[in-house]
Parts: C-alpha cells; sequence; structure tokens
C-alpha cells in the first residue's frame, strides 16, 4: 500500500494516522492535489491503474474518513474517465454523491456536478 511520507509515516501500524492526517486535512482543502499524489502513491501521470487502487484502498480499508474517502473516490473516478471508463467513474461520482452527511456538502456537489457532466455526454439514442 502506498506510503505517505509527507505526514511522517511510513505504513504499518502508522498508517491509520496518517491516513487521518490526510483526512482533516481534506476537510479544508478540498480534492487538495499534493495530498491526493500521495494517497495514489505517487502513481499519477506514471501508471494509472496502480494510483486508481492505490486511491481506491484508502476508502475500502478506512471508511470512516470520509473526507480522506470522498476525495479519492472523486480522484479514481476522474483518472477512469480519462481512462474512458465511464461506467465506473460514474459508479465512484454516485458513493460520494449518496453520503448525506452534512459536512460532505462540498464534496457531494463536486460529484454531483461531475455525474450531470457524465450524463450531458451520453450519447442520445
Amino acid at each position: 500500500m502506498p506510503v505517505i511520507h509527507e505526514f511522517g509515516v511510513e505504513g504499518g501500524r502508522d498508517e491509520r494516522k496518517a491516513h487521518n492526517v490526510a483526512d482533516i486535512l481534506l476537510k479544508r482543502a478540498i480534492l487538495d492535489a499534493d495530498i491526493l499524489r500521495g494517497l495514489s502513491g505517487w502513481q499519477e501521470g506514471k501508471n494509472a491503474a496502480v494510483a486508481i487502487s492505490n486511491l481506491l484502498y484508502w476508502p475500502e480499508r478506512y471508511p470512516e474518513m470520509k473526507f480522506a474517502s470522498a476525495a479519492c473516490r472523486l480522484q479514481a473516478g476522474d483518472f477512469l474517465m480519462q481512462l474512458g471508463d465511464r461506467d465506473e467513474a460514474g459508479r465512484l461520482y454516485a458513493l460520494v454523491a449518496a453520503d448525506k452527511s452534512r459536512d460532505l456538502a462540498e464534496y457531494r456537489a463536486l460529484a454531483g456536478a461531475r455525474l450531470t457532466a457524465l450524463e450531458r455526454s451520453r450519447p442520445k439514442n
């Protein structure tokens, strides 16, 4: 799993602590690129499949850390869109949009906007 060096923690038993720091930061710094690069294992622009896998590890492992979970799902969805996997991207955006936590309103709005853009870009039959 990705190691988050910026937080002074290198996996293992401190992984939760590192992810908690990321969660706290992503509460205020919505979709912060540097934090998300770390959570992707520094794979952005190198290996999209690994970046997506690394990003999706965090919400699975620590679902209670809702800001980091939402940010990771949105970022993974964006990478999936770049790869042409609209259905899986839409599924991830919908997970964020469905979370009704009051303090996730900004992430929910971003997910909703992505879902709307995705729907508008679908071919009309």
